[in-house]
């Protein structure tokens, strides 16, 4: 990490499980259902934090402070998603992750529920749609600097925040594909903070030989 109070290390365990719930009689639609859990241990380079100040005094980056026990988190996650697969594709997955820190301000909840749906429009042009909606809880509450300047990197990328993709695209031959995108990523009403970005696109695509 560019910053090596960031740097982790530790075992990674995940179980995935698929089945298919229904097949139709001609196999032309199916619905699976999919699941899967994680669990993980992080063992931090950086130390743990603890809070300096009086328990009533506003939440500041200058009430915690280092102490001399490394950092250790407890990362755990389930998520179980539905496919439907006919005439258009539509699939729904939620989400719950939970992170158990010795570092004061970085044990959170998660949920995150992403819904899609991919369908051929008049011209054999294929839309796809996709709804995320994320909700972080710090359950320590949220240390927000108010030094912005300050700041030299966000606490969570653009895959891990509230978001809605819009995706266009058509073949042109059977290497050739031209498609567009219209994304938009925000946070929602929680402890997050505010966040907005807005991004298009448009771009060729070419596909090797199978």
């Amino acid at each position: 990490k560019p910053d090596p109070d960031f740097a982790w290390t530790g075992p990674y365990l995940a179980v995935h499980l698929e089945t298919t719930l229904w097949r139709s009689a001609d196999d032309t639609r199916t619905l699976e259902l999919a699941g899967d859990v994680r669990s993980e241990h992080r063992a931090y380079a950086g130390r743990a934090l603890a809070w300096r100040c009086p328990a009533d005094a506003p939440y500041q980056p200058r009430c915690t402070g280092p102490t001399e026990l490394p950092r250790r988190d407890l990362q755990h996650a389930a998520r179980i998603e539905t496919t439907y697969t006919g005439e258009r594709v539509l699939s729904a997955a939620y989400q719950l992750g939970y992170a158990d820190s010795s570092s004061f301000g970085q044990s959170t909840l998660r949920h995150r529920l992403d819904l899609a749906a991919t369908t051929e429009l008049p011209g054999r042009i294929y839309a796809t749609l996709t709804l995320t909606a994320q909700l972080d809880q710090y359950l320590d509450g949220l240390i927000i600097a108010r030094d912005v300047a300050a700041q030299t990197f966000t606490t969570f990328e653009d895959d891990n925040r509230s978001a809605l993709h819009a995706r266009l695209s058509r073949a042109l031959s059977r290497r050739w594909t031209v498609e567009g995108r219209l994304s938009g990523w925000a946070t929602l009403a929680g402890d997050a903070g505010q966040y907005r970005r807005l991004l298009a696109s448009v771009g060729l695509t070419w596909s090797t030989p199978e």
